[in-house]
Order: structure tokens, then C-alpha cells, then sequence
């Protein structure tokens, strides 16, 4: 199980989603779903990266969506590549 992420860290989080690098994003979504229901402030800066992102990012950032908004069937990580 992984850590419990404190909600001060949201903003940070937020503004990381921004990074070039696919993996960091890819991350950053996954750490984003694991606030589930107190992450409900990133759920537009989530929805901006479902059109146009890599196959990477897209399902990480779908799957904190869902957990956000409260689906709690879907997997606890990112699959590993």
C-alpha cells in the first residue's frame, strides 16, 4: 500500500503535470489518484491531459480521474513498462 499523500502537496503536484517528461507526468497522475476524493481541486488540470497525451500518461491520468471521483475497482499503481 503506499503512503497516505498529504493535500498540501496538490499544488505542486498540479503544477508538475506540466513536465516534459512523460514519465514524471505519468507519475504525478498516479500520485494525484491516490489522494482519491481530496484531489477533487486537480480534476481539471487532469481532464486538459486526456486528449493529446502519450499512451503513457492518458490511462494513469484516467485511472486517478476514476479514483478521484470515487471508483475504487480499478488497480492501486501504474502497470510498470
Amino acid at each position: 500500500r503506499y503512503p497516505r499523500q498529504e493535500v498540501s502537496q496538490l499544488p505542486a503536484l498540479i503544477e508538475a503535470l506540466e513536465d516534459p517528461e512523460e514519465q514524471v507526468r505519468g507519475w504525478v497522475a498516479f500520485s494525484i489518484g491516490q489522494m482519491r476524493g481530496r484531489a477533487t481541486n486537480a480534476i481539471p488540470h487532469l481532464e486538459r491531459h486526456l486528449e493529446g497525451e502519450t499512451s503513457y500518461v492518458e490511462p494513469r491520468v484516467r485511472e486517478a480521474l476514476e479514483r478521484i471521483r470515487g471508483n475504487p475497482n480499478k488497480p492501486t499503481g501504474p502497470k510498470l513498462e
